[in-house]
């Protein structure tokens, strides 16, 4: 398991501890793309503040605001797609 994957899933069980009780079988709390949207918005956030912080250089700031870009646009396509009930079903791994 890759250490971005392994980080993952120690953040969800943490989540499942604080938000559900330890309890992996209680439903979500929330709505997924709404949360991801948030997500992607908060690391274009973080990426210009590490920017300003001069931790972070001109090409890795530029890499991280396409793949926040990115995520945000796919999540927000997705969230408009699921409002108008026309959801599309990709087929992608997960």
């Amino acid at each position: 398991m890759s250490e971005f994957a392994e980080r993952a899933a120690a953040r969800w069980a943490r989540g499942v501890a604080e938000i559900r009780g330890w309890d992996p079988d209680a439903p979500f709390v929330g709505d997924p793309l709404a949360e991801g949207i948030e997500e992607a918005l908060d690391l274009r956030n973080y990426a210009a503040e590490g920017r300003r912080q001069r931790r972070i250089g001109p090409l890795d700031h530029a890499l991280l605001l396409f793949c926040a870009w990115l995520a945000f646009s796919i999540l927000r396509s997705l969230q408009r797609a699921d409002d108008a009930g026309t959801f599309p079903e990709s087929g992608a791994p997960t």
